[in-house]
């Protein structure tokens, strides 16, 4: 009688109900919880239904080395250089932006919109530079009790007109009927010292609104925004230049407030 060969035991899948135990771990401990190899993984669930994603998480990680450069790069570039599904490289290359539309909708929605202080502004205007990879320059429009009407862009790239930022400058300003302008940009090196065209363009500003009977409050150059470590004020404060605190050019910047508007009651 010959002998019945043993059926060799399968295999178990070691990835078999991983989804379903990061959805419990998150919902327990939030995402802060995760490695970063894990973020992608959670993330590139939403974009490939059903196959496993450490692997794919993996390969991402070591191309780009970190999550911030994950997303901050093109989707052609994310395709290209791991091979995932445009679905998928649209998906990570789009978070910046989303994340840049919470956080100004979570502003208005707070409405935490008078800038009495370089904290408050420092805050707020590193929200808007939030996933840019080129320079870009916008007017922030204030009335007279300190309380944002508007915020424009003027300029966009490293050689973008001055005479054309300027123009649109003092359009805005106007156009909105703003008390106040401040003028800030960002440096996508992170150095936020400020260069000789910086100045030339503050030192042009300055003299074409004083002309025109508008405040320019101040110019600030924006480094890398929500970098470092410590608190969200500590972290932009030491992220971003400012003219009016360095005495340059007599811009007055934030000063002279008194009171802060009392919040209406809600009615009950």
């Amino acid at each position: 009688m010959k002998d019945i060969p043993l059926k060799k035991p399968k295999k178990e899948n070691i990835h078999k109900g991983h989804r379903e135990r990061m959805f419990k771990r998150i919902t327990k401990f939030g995402i802060a919880s995760l490695a970063d190899h894990e973020v992608l993984e959670y993330l590139l669930f939403f974009s490939i239904p059903r196959r496993n994603t450490n692997e794919m998480a993996h390969k991402i990680l070591s191309e780009y080395a970190n999550l911030h450069n994950v997303f901050e790069a093109d989707y052609n570039d994310l395709m290209k250089r791991t091979g995932i599904s445009e679905r998928s490289a649209i998906l990570l290359s789009s978070l910046p932006q989303l994340f840049k539309v919470y956080t100004e909708s979570k502003w208005n929605f707070q409405n935490r919109l008078y800038f009495y202080n370089y904290t408050e502004l420092a805050n707020f205007v590193h929200t808007l530079f939030i996933g840019e990879n080129v320079e870009v320059a916008y007017v922030i429009l204030l009335d007279k009790s300190y309380r944002l009407i508007n915020k424009k862009v003027v300029g966009e790239g490293s050689t973008f007109s001055l005479h054309l930022a300027h123009r649109k400058t003092v359009e805005y300003a106007l156009m909105f009927k703003a008390s106040y302008v401040i003028l800030v940009h960002n440096h996508t090196s992170g150095n936020i010292e400020s260069s000789e065209r910086d100045n030339d363009t503050t030192r042009s500003l300055t003299e074409l609104l004083r002309r025109l009977d508008i405040k320019f409050l101040d110019h600030i150059i924006v480094g890398s925004p929500l970098t470092g470590t410590g608190s969200l004020a500590k972290r932009n404060a030491k992220s971003y230049f400012s003219y009016a605190e360095n005495k340059m050019y007599d811009l007055p910047g934030l000063r002279g407030i008194v009171h802060k508007p009392k919040k209406s009651k809600v009615l009950s």
